[in-house]
């Protein structure tokens, strides 16, 4: 599902010389014709996260998005902040509302120890994973028709007396309710 690329968080760290990218991951997902680029980080707690994540995004910036040439490549970076405690909501919504160079996303309250697996399975959960509940609510499986003719009279004979637009419809129904 994604390929681990360690060239890409080496170059990274050649060129910033910033000791950080050793916590760093990349991982891409190729689509058709382009690739999606998620970058992993996984502190500590949000002291270490507010420490590091605006030198990992710049450098990411810097280093990597400048060089690529596909512009759905360069609006698809993902940074993915992994903090094993809690960040509160207001540092949370701080840091994910700042759009500049990649979406950043921060997953928190996680296990000490987590295997390529466990990152794989939050990054796609939180990037790709779509779940639709089912509507709970009851159906009304009575048709417009059935229900205009019991309850809205008014309503059902205008539209069914009339082939007018339904803009005339509704002048008509607007005059009835006078």
């Amino acid at each position: 599902m994604f390929l681990k690329d360690k060239g890409v968080v080496d170059s990274i760290k050649i060129q910033s010389s910033n000791g950080i990218f050793d916590i760093v991951d990349c991982w891409i997902k190729k689509e058709e014709g382009y690739k999606i680029h998620i970058f992993t980080i996984v502190c500590k707690d949000q002291e270490e996260l507010e420490k590091v994540w605006e030198r990992v995004s710049s450098d990411i910036a810097l280093y990597f998005q400048s060089n690529l040439e596909i512009d759905i490549e360069i609006w698809n970076i993902y940074i993915l902040f992994i903090v094993r405690e809690q960040v509160n909501n207001e540092y949370r919504y701080f840091l994910e509302q700042n759009k500049f160079s990649s979406r950043k996303l921060i997953v928190d309250k996680i296990a000490d120890s987590l295997s390529e697996k466990d990152i794989e399975k939050i990054v796609f959960e939180k990037l790709f994973y779509l779940k639709l509940e089912k509507d709970k609510r009851d159906k009304n499986e009575e048709s417009i028709h059935a229900f205009l003719r019991e309850k809205h009279k008014e309503v059902y004979r205008i539209i069914t007396e009339y082939n007018d637009k339904p803009s005339d419809l509704f002048n008509k129904y607007l005059e009835v309710l006078k």
